[in-house]
């Protein structure tokens, strides 16, 4: 004769306890206006979280007068839900109603960790969606953040319209946050100052197959480090600058005081690619700075220009190597490459003074010193540069 199962007493509990809508997990929490989420608004979702949890958001646009912050907590805030328990197949935007971020991330004597998932972080609002009116992300604190397949665009601000990271001193203690920026897109920002897509203050950046596009900025208008630690993980796939601008220098990227390093994967890609971007001055794509070294295997830089000096590199007292790595790069067609750069003046491809240089298994070719010669590279004052397994050709002008 057939028997009913025996159901455990705590789990009839928990059933009986249960409210519809709000799932049999407590650490997972969803937002949208569909009936059956637990809340319509973001932050009520934010603010009722447990520390650890996870809010899932229905796609559209998400508003607050004065933007969204997830503070002193750690949570997983994930995107693109067409319904509540429905697929992930939509876009979830986040925006600020005022003039603050869009969305703040800060934690202090506690360190928390925050990963956003599929989501678009935006200045603009619905209403006039390429329109900037305010910043997208503050990161500040003890925190680590993990942005996963996340674009932020059209943000405004003095510096780091799209991203902003820094270290808050605390006493005589420095809290320095992490970033880390995975399959992930900084398009469309604009910063008076530095860093038109990010701005890194005192902090650690992980990079892996991330693309900054048609940002602009004063100086570093991709991404300005100042005092930072940057590591690209090209194996898994490169950083791109495409089609940044910049007033002064570095369009794609500017360092100062900070250190990148970007390694190569076995697959013969290149770890950092630019392409397309532009500084009114030194630069065009890469403004190495003040004590900063830049080590790249596996470089791509095509047709970057500098109205000044050093189309695709500018570097002053600091420490820059390039290639010197993994065989499979060097062989590879599209690997290991500085081409068709321009500068207005000197060093096409690069322009060194006061700097320790390597160069190592790279090809150069097409690059142009407008002015004064140097159309592949101007080495100045007391810079120690050293090209070995360099392959030059099709140079305009003194090489």
């Amino acid at each position: 004769m057939f028997k009913l199962p025996i159901i455990p007493r705590s789990l009839l509990i928990l059933l009986a306890c249960w409210i519809p809508g709000a799932g049999l997990f407590a650490d997972v929490i969803t937002v949208g206006d569909d009936p059956g989420c637990d809340f319509a608004e973001l932050q009520d979702a934010i603010d009722a979280a447990w520390d650890g949890g996870f809010i899932r958001v229905n796609s559209g646009w998400h508003g607050r007068a004065v933007g969204y912050n997830i503070h002193q907590k750690s949570l997983t805030v994930t995107g693109g839900y067409v319904k509540c328990w429905g697929p992930r197949i939509g876009i979830t935007t986040l925006y600020s109603e005022g003039e603050s971020h869009a969305l703040s991330i800060r934690s202090l004597d506690k360190r928390a960790q925050v990963r956003l998932v599929n989501l678009e972080i935006s200045g603009a609002r619905p209403e006039a969606p390429e329109k900037r009116v305010t910043a997208g992300v503050s990161i500040t604190g003890d925190v680590d953040v993990e942005m996963d397949r996340v674009r932020v665009h059209h943000g405004s601000a003095a510096n780091g319209a799209g991203v902003t990271l820094y270290a808050l001193e605390v006493g005589i203690s420095e809290r320095r946050p992490t970033l880390s920026l995975i399959d992930s897109h900084l398009s469309s920002n604009r910063a008076s100052n530095g860093g038109g897509g990010l701005s890194c203050r005192r902090a650690n950046v992980a990079i892996t197959n991330t693309t900054f596009f048609a940002n602009g900025a004063s100086a570093g208008a991709g991404a300005l480090f100042s005092d930072c630690e940057v590591a690209v993980d090209g194996g898994a796939g490169p950083l791109r600058l495409i089609s940044n601008s910049a007033d002064r220098v570095g369009g794609g990227l500017m360092l100062t005081d900070s250190r990148l390093t970007a390694t190569a994967g076995e697959n013969g890609r290149p770890s950092v690619v630019a392409e397309g971007n532009w500084a009114g001055l030194r630069g065009g794509a890469v403004h190495v700075a003040a004590n900063s070294r830049f080590e790249v295997d596996g470089l791509r830089f095509e047709d970057n220009t500098a109205v000044w000096y050093g189309g695709a590199l500018h570097a002053t007292e600091s420490t820059v190597r390039l290639g010197q790595g993994l065989g499979s790069c060097w062989t590879s067609a599209g690997c290991q490459i500085l081409e068709g750069n321009l500068a207005g003046q000197q060093g096409g491809a690069l322009y060194l003074v006061d700097t320790f240089a390597a160069v190592d298994q790279v090809r150069a070719r097409d690059n142009l010193g407008l002015l004064g010669g140097g159309s592949f590279a101007s080495v100045l004052a007391d810079s120690n540069a050293t090209f070995r397994n360099l392959v030059a050709t099709k140079h305009r002008g003194k090489t």
